[in-house]
């Protein structure tokens, strides 16, 4: 009796056994992205407009994936000024500015970041809380007058996955880092209009 029904019974384990195996070949094979090599998948533009002897830099940023480990620590975004021969401009600017997480258009988190001898910076976590994630998306946005000779501004993003208590004087977060914790930063150097 089972001979005639040999069919039945295999086919159906056959077919199990082939969506099971391709679907863990399939989730195997999806990209997964760690923080270390996060940068590699963030949208950053930065902008400059001008009224008169007034400027705004704008600097926007948004993954486009979500690192395996999760979301911990604190980023910062610096601007500096650089004068027309390439050098930093050491000395205290004149600078406002806004940084603000978003999430869609709405805006969760705002801070006016610091300002120190060669430009500001501003801090800001990274966290979930709920499952909502925020620090994943923002812009920051400074005004300046051009008094100060300046020929670029640097924008740096600096993106850090561990908890830490550090703080910097400098924008481009170059000084004091070396292998303080793990890191890695964007930077973006931005034509002043003269």
């Amino acid at each position: 009796m089972l001979n005639g029904n040999k069919i039945v019974i295999i086919l159906p384990l056959l077919v199990v056994a082939f969506l099971f195996l391709g679907g863990y070949h399939y989730i195997q094979q999806i990209n997964t992205v760690t923080n270390e090599d996060l940068s590699q998948f963030v949208d950053v533009q930065p902008e400059i407009d001008s009224t008169g002897d007034n400027y705004s830099a704008t600097f926007t940023w948004e993954w486009q994936e979500m690192p395996i480990e999760g979301l911990e620590g604190t980023d910062y975004i610096g601007f500096s000024f650089l004068d027309s021969e390439g050098n930093v401009i050491a000395e205290e600017i004149d600078v406002n500015g806004k940084l603000e997480l978003l999430r869609g258009d709405q805006v969760i988190f705002e801070s006016t970041g610091t300002i120190v001898e060669r430009g500001i910076i501003f801090p800001f976590p990274n966290e979930v809380v709920e499952h909502e994630s925020f620090g994943n998306k923002g812009q920051a946005v400074i005004s300046f007058s051009q008094d100060i000779s300046a020929s670029q501004v640097v924008i740096s993003y600096l993106h850090t996955w561990v908890e830490h208590q550090w703080q910097s004087e400098d924008p481009r977060f170059i000084e004091g880092m070396s292998d303080t914790f793990p890191h890695w930063v964007i930077e973006r150097f931005v034509d002043i209009p003269q």
